[in-house]
């Protein structure tokens, strides 16, 4: 699981954005 943070990262970059937007 030493990917999980990348994933996370990626994840909650783009729920932001979507929210943002």
């Amino acid at each position: 699981r030493c990917s999980f943070s990348l994933v996370e990262k990626l994840f909650v970059n783009g729920w932001s954005v979507s929210v943002l937007a």
